[in-house]
């Protein structure tokens, strides 16, 4: 292992913790420091100057929007890419991703989604396209297992 790797897979190890707990669906219950984390959240390109404008992610946006009543993004430090469940229902209209951080504390992380049930305040954000989004989440920092979770600190 490179000494690049294994400083990264210190790190990592450092900031997700294993709880010992396990998930309803059996995996391993992480938890996590929030201000370790990074996020992208994809939208539709027409909506990023209002969510900018806004300085955050609403719960209840001024549009018709898909999906529950929550707002969801996507971890860099682990979460992956999943066009089927991120980016379907936008079905080919032009997209860009938010990347940010925030001191709202998610109800949950897993690894297609991290979940947040009230508006998302955001902090440090870039606009990206959507390829170069989806290329920062091929190969999360921490390969976690589909039924694993990580509980916010």
């Amino acid at each position: 292992m490179t000494l690049a790797a294994r400083i990264v897979n210190r790190w990592a190890s450092s900031v997700l913790v294993d709880t010992g707990e396990k998930t309803w669906g059996g995996g391993t219950l992480y938890t996590m420091p929030l201000e370790k984390d990074t996020f992208i959240h994809f939208t539709l390109e027409e909506r990023v100057e209002g969510i900018l404008a806004a300085g955050k992610l609403l719960q209840r946006p001024p549009y018709p929007k898909f999906g529950p009543d929550e707002v969801f993004a996507i971890s860099t430090t682990y979460g992956i890419t999943l066009p089927s469940v991120q980016t379907s229902r936008f079905k080919g209209r032009p997209l860009k991703a938010i990347k940010f951080k925030t001191t709202a504390m998610p109800t949950h992380g897993y690894i297609e989604e991290v979940v947040w049930d009230r508006d998302v305040p955001l902090l440090q954000w870039e606009v990206l396209g959507p390829i170069r989004a989806a290329s920062l989440l091929r190969k999360p920092i921490l390969r976690l297992g589909d039924q694993d979770q990580v509980r916010y600190e």
